[in-house]
């Protein structure tokens, strides 16, 4: 009798074993990412606040990721970068006017507008192919539109 208990318990025994020895939830489960980073600059002057957006188009299927832009820098590392393959690349960028504005918090802060035209961020045209591993993609726009 104890035999048959036993076999009986032998394929949940082996499930446990090949879950512990190979993981049942993999960090490579989903879609491959990559680490990207470069730089952002309008007019050759780099965007001081911003954000840079990859999204996966063109049969490429994933999350849609980002990273922050400042001082005309931004880095996303692997974990948290885009999807490889191709995607389209979104970017908005601010910098000061140099006068302040009250918040409807009633804080006072540092007026801000934005400096990247919709060619670049809304109707955004970009596109770059995400390989494995490390990228480096610099943005250098131009307010007149022009793609880079």
């Amino acid at each position: 009798m104890f035999y048959k208990h036993y076999f009986s318990r032998l394929p949940l025994l082996v499930l446990i074993g090949c879950c512990v020895a190979f993981g049942c939830n993999s960090q490579d489960d989903g879609p491959q990412r990559a680490a990207v980073s470069g730089t952002v600059t309008i007019d050759g002057e780099p965007v001081e606040n911003g954000s840079v957006e990859f999204v996966p188009t063109e049969g490429t299927t994933g999350p849609v990721a980002g990273a922050v832009i400042e001082n005309g820098k931004y880095s996303a590392p692997k974990k948290l970068g885009p999807v490889v393959g191709t995607n389209r690349v979104k970017i908005n960028g601010t910098r000061k006017t140099g006068k302040t504005v009250k918040t409807q918090m009633g804080s006072i802060v540092d007026e801000r507008v934005p400096v990247v035209p919709e060619q670049y961020n809304a109707q955004s045209t970009l596109v770059r192919e995400v390989k494995p591993g490390k990228n480096v993609f610099d943005f250098p726009l131009s307010l007149d539109g022009s793609t880079p």
